[in-house]
């Protein structure tokens, strides 16, 4: 058993290519991906980007995958950078595993280091990624919507595009009777996926970043046709909060987008609409005009 549930995994680019116009999928595959836990949902892991992907293998040489690992990440060498996506896909091999991170592409004026090295990734690059230890004896944590407190509730899911491979592998784990409304932000018609879903969730699709309004706008009919659990206490306008975890032991709203607009729809949905937020897990994960930490 491991005493560390999370530690680096070496790698390298296995495959490439565009699942849409606007997201590109990387396969990563190694003898050491198969000590990674896939724990589902949207599970977190780290991907350290090195600002020269060419010699992506220098700048990992002084990083060791294995135990203990996770202390290096505390002054990580010049030239990487830690960045934070969704494991949209785990497989076991026959010599180890294959993992798949899913990448928004954006401008390249305006695109931070994780999507400026997938927009070139191309196979037999060298990568480091941080994850979840298959062998920790516990829960690894790095998740925070669990498809089995879904109850009889409405649910209700709101994405952008950066998070629509979480929200994908939420709709595909949900339990066969989860109901509710699934709504997605995405550059155009061309991104659009086909999610594998219970028929009792409806996906809507909105184009262009546009911000709160017309999220909330889809939302309004949320919750007439079935039962939101009431919490009593609506307070939700702490200006500070933008990431805020589930509490209760029933999952019925799961908000990943922008700062700004999670702040919004989770004032939406405790304040208007009544929603217990210790049901809520909301996640302004990026702000405008600020890179990731």
């Amino acid at each position: 058993m491991s005493d560390a549930p999370w530690r680096l995994f070496d790698c390298t680019v296995a495959e490439v290519h565009h699942r849409t116009p606007n997201l590109r999928r990387v396969v990563f595959e190694g003898v050491d991906l198969g000590g990674m836990a896939d724990p589902g949902t949207d599970t977190r892991i780290k991907l350290l980007v090195a600002a020269d992907a060419d010699r992506s293998a220098e700048a990992y040489r002084s990083m060791d995958p294995g135990p203990g690992s996770m202390a290096q990440l505390r002054a990580l060498p010049a030239g990487l950078t830690m960045r934070t996506y969704t494991l949209a896909a785990w497989r076991a091999t026959a010599t180890g595993a294959k993992v798949a991170v899913d990448f928004a592409l954006h401008d390249q004026a305006v695109a931070g280091p994780a999507t400026r090295w997938a927009a070139q990734a191309r196979p037999g690059q060298a990568m480091r990624l941080v994850g979840p230890v298959r062998t920790f004896d516990g829960e690894v944590g790095g998740r925070e919507f669990q498809a089995a407190h879904v109850g009889r509730e409405q649910l209700l899911l709101v994405a952008d595009h950066c998070a629509l491979p979480a929200l994908e592998r939420i709709l595909a784990e949900l339990p066969p009777h989860a109901t509710g409304v699934a709504v997605i932000e995405c550059p155009s018609p061309a991104d659009r996926l086909e999610l594998p879903r219970p028929e009792g969730i409806e996906v809507r699709w909105l184009h262009g970043a546009r911000g709160s309004i017309p999220v909330i706008a889809e939302l309004e009919d949320w919750g007439r046709d079935g039962t939101t659990p009431d919490g009593g206490d609506h307070e939700a306008d702490n200006p500070d909060v933008f990431w805020e975890v589930q509490e209760a032991e029933v999952s019925c709203a799961w908000v990943a987008a922008e700062a700004s607009v999670a702040r919004d729809v989770r004032r939406f949905v405790v304040g208007e609409k009544g929603l217990d937020k210790r049901s809520v897990a909301f996640m302004g994960y990026w702000r405008r005009g600020r890179s990731e930490s």
